[in-house]
């Protein structure tokens, strides 16, 4: 039973987020646009898989979803002073996990209305991108380098430390309304950069952090090298989600992924600098 005001806090084209009071604490009211109407049902899905890293879902009714406070953002945590927190070769690794982990949970998600992002598609779909046949070109040859031995899975393309949330030391990953379903080197854009700016830490043992839990799949050396095409693709997968969501923003961020892709295919952006 809610015990005081409602608090919006947050309202933009692609969420309404209000904070309601209730006797145990707080719960977390969200509200999807026809867009990302797939996420509460996605996040539901996903946290039967991994309760104990997904926000505790309380009801899921359409394109709203009720969820229990999980704490503050690791951001807010870390920029604070707050200590406990995993370090972050070890979110990287979870978030390794959880890629692994939800692979099972692919075609689920899809007929729940996430994104198709998965390889074999992207040259198709960068055509429809602006910047002629060069990108769709560098997006074919990037799909031939990935082996086919990792399987495409759900990925969360923002698990940066504003959407990962800690209590006690216990970190749990929300916002999963820029999920797609592809491969999971698509999704460590946006971490590998934070986990960088947050560390001492080159960018190259970060991503062998992230990418040790995947050895069950590969040798370290081949997974480096499908690394570099999945951190391309990456690039081309935000572009594509901002192009889907059309928000009208400033700076149109659609434009702004697609010369990062430009930017890591000419290698005038490095590994951690996306």
């Amino acid at each position: 039973m809610r015990a005081g005001s409602v608090e919006l806090v947050l309202a933009r084209a692609w969420s309404a987020v209000v904070r309601v009071p209730v006797a145990e604490g707080v719960v977390w009211f969200k509200e999807s646009p026809p867009e990302l109407g797939f996420e509460p049902a996605l996040t539901a899905l996903l946290a039967r898989r991994r309760p104990e890293r997904l926000p505790q879902v309380i009801a899921v009714e359409g394109r709203r979803m009720l969820t229990r406070d999980a704490g503050p953002r690791l951001r807010a945590h870390l920029d604070e002073g707050g200590t406990g927190a995993p370090a972050w070769p070890e979110l990287l690794a979870l978030e390794a996990e959880l890629q692994i982990g939800f692979a099972g949970d692919a075609d689920a998600a899809l007929s729940l209305g996430t994104p198709d992002a998965r390889p074999a598609l992207l040259p198709e779909l960068a055509a429809a991108l602006p910047g002629g046949d060069s990108r769709v070109d560098a997006a074919r040859r990037a799909v031939e380098g990935l082996r086919e031995a990792i399987p495409v899975t759900v990925v969360h393309t923002e698990a940066h430390d504003g959407n990962l949330f800690i209590r006690e030391g216990h970190v749990r990953v929300l916002d999963w309304a820029e999920a797609v379903v592809s491969h999971p080197f698509v999704g460590i854009v946006l971490p590998l950069r934070f986990a960088v700016e947050r560390t001492g830490s080159t960018a190259e043992e970060l991503r062998d952090a992230y990418l040790e839990p995947f050895t069950r799949f590969a040798p370290m050396p081949e997974l480096r090298e499908d690394f570099a095409h999945g951190y391309l693709l990456g690039a081309l997968v935000r572009a594509l989600t901002w192009h889907w969501l059309g928000a009208d923003e400033p700076e149109d961020p659609t434009t702004a992924w697609l010369e990062i892709f430009d930017g890591i295919a000419d290698g005038t952006i490095t590994l951690g600098e996306a």
